[in-house]
């Protein structure tokens, strides 16, 4: 270890003994951005899931084709996959890091997305052959008023992991409503014609991998893929870093 390491390390221990993190989970104060026992509750994606929208299906049921949910909805994407389950503490965290600004929470989501793809190599293999990644993007007062694009941050690390170029080929047109305040009847309306292709951008015979930050009932998602899709993209595959219930 160098001395400016050694120096950086000496430095962070002393600032969190005077200014101690609070777990965004639990709120308990210590060392950890996210307590030990908060940790030990974030769970990752794994089998069985559905091998269309990514969602987490009940232990002891075979993986599937399609879901119930997909079956009864008009996608446009290919496939999705998540890394973690949307749930307490991950919940937690991923509103830390939008709506607070906390780039501390923001660097522990990208690390868990990089630890996934490289132990999850199973789930993430549809992202090998892909030509580009292409973040959601926010509109332009939504992105002012955050000061920055969660999924724009997570494309990043997915560059990085997967070796792939960025396009920011998408603009977001309306500026919609947070989808969280929503039904799933209104998240679809809401980004109903929010989205639209760049005049210059080139998708077309493209396998393009779509970047968000959270997927419940896929509706920002499954809009962005029937813009590419129309653009003529062949393939839109979707990574997001977490995946809620789609009900």
């Amino acid at each position: 270890m160098d001395l400016l390491t050694t120096a950086g390390s000496y430095i962070n221990e002393v600032f969190t003994i005077f200014f101690p993190h609070k777990c965004p989970g639990c709120g308990r104060a210590g060392s950890e951005l996210v307590c030990p026992d908060c940790e030990r509750k974030i769970r990752e994606i794994s089998e069985p899931y559905c091998r269309r929208c990514g969602i987490p299906l009940p232990p002891g049921i075979n993986a599937a084709a399609d879901c119930g949910w997909c079956r009864e909805q008009e996608i446009y994407f290919d496939a999705a996959r998540s890394a973690l389950n949307y749930q307490s503490p991950v919940r937690e965290i991923v509103m830390r890091f939008k709506f607070h600004r906390s780039y501390g929470m923001g660097r522990y989501l990208r690390g868990r997305l990089a630890r996934r793809a490289t132990t999850g190599v199973d789930i993430f293999d549809i992202f090998g052959d892909v030509d580009f990644i292409v973040p959601v993007p926010l509109h332009p007062r939504r992105r002012i008023w955050r000061g920055f694009n969660q999924s724009q941050y997570l494309a990043e690390e997915a560059a990085r992991i997967w070796d792939k170029r960025i396009e920011n080929c998408l603009l977001r047109i309306k500026n919609t409503r947070p989808q969280s305040l929503l039904s799933p009847k209104e998240r679809r309306k809401n980004v109903s014609g929010a989205f639209r292709l760049k005049g210059r951008a080139d998708v077309k015979d493209k396998t393009v991998l779509l970047i968000d930050d959270v997927m419940t009932t896929g509706a920002t998602v499954n809009e962005c893929s029937r813009v590419l899709k129309e653009g003529g993209a062949a393939r839109v595959v979707v990574l997001t870093l977490a995946r809620g219930g789609a009900s």
